[in-house]
């Protein structure tokens, strides 16, 4: 008998005692195996945690499955073809989408199997002030409570006007910025080319609670690309990790979002990730 998918209302969620962190299982990561058991070890995070995690994990899993919360499909559960993974650390990687479109395989060489990518991250920040501003997006890469695609350039911040646009740079060395009319500047996480790709806007802007909404996106698709050149095409956003290290299924046409990924408040931040399915 092959392995079964898991149906549920998911993703499980489970807390991790030993990071002190609340960690969600994608249910296409999780199946059931031929003797009927729910098995979690297509899950990066399980494969990466402490044997009582695991413990923890498959405990859970179990009583869930018992409860008649988790069961079986009926078709067959679908192979992981690699895992994909944030380039940086934080819960905004849990806001990164991959969709695969027009997937061609090459039976004979896999990692020339091609097909049209989009890899989009949306970063939304609610109810910001002037004074918290710097405290949330930080002022470097990483810094902040909730680091993301960009970051406070500017030492003194006034409440911004509506409006945004895309980064740019002045020049070649030179950062990606974009100056909201004075208010404030941001910076892109990373001086690379693809840092174009991010666009700004505020919204939302309450005067007297002296409020605004800051987004911040980005977006690439490339058509026809190699899963081999997956890693470097999107280098910006994404790592790409064949089992094995080596590409030996094509990716199911979909979307696939990262799970995982957690800020820097008690802890050091974790990366999302997730499995691409074949």
């Amino acid at each position: 008998m092959a392995n079964r998918p898991v149906l549920g209302s998911g993703p499980i969620d489970i807390s991790d005692a030993s990071f002190g962190r609340q960690l969600s299982i994608p249910l296409t990561s999780l199946y059931f195996d031929d003797q009927g058991t729910i098995k979690a070890d297509q899950w990066p995070e399980y494969g990466s945690g402490t044997a009582q995690f695991k413990k923890n994990v498959d405990g859970w899993l179990s009583y869930l499955s018992k409860q008649s919360l988790l069961s079986p499909g009926k078709a067959p559960t679908a192979k992981p073809a690699f895992q994909i993974g944030a380039r940086d650390p934080g819960s905004t990687g849990n806001f990164i989408t991959v969709e695969f479109r027009n997937v061609v395989p090459d039976t004979k060489v896999p990692g020339n199997t091609t097909a049209d990518v989009t890899v989009t991250e949306t970063d939304t920040y609610t109810l910001l002030t002037p004074d918290t501003l710097e405290k949330v997006i930080g002022k470097s890469s990483g810094g902040g409570s909730k680091p993301g695609l960009v970051f406070l350039a500017t030492a003194t911040p006034i409440l911004p006007a509506a409006g945004g646009g895309d980064l740019k740079s002045a020049g070649v060395g030179k950062p990606f910025i974009f100056d909201f009319a004075g208010a404030f500047t941001v910076q892109s996480k990373h001086d690379e080319a693809d840092a174009a790709l991010t666009n700004v806007k505020i919204s939302a802007i309450d005067p007297v609670a002296k409020t605004f909404t800051l987004i911040a996106t980005w977006k690439k698709t490339a058509p026809a690309v190699k899963l081999s050149d997956l890693g470097t095409t999107f280098g910006y956003e994404l790592t790409v990790t064949p089992p094995k290290g080596v590409f030996s299924d094509p990716p199911a046409a979909g979307t696939v979002t990262l799970t995982g990924g957690s800020d820097p408040i008690s802890v050091s931040a974790v990366k999302a990730q997730a499995t691409v399915v074949s």
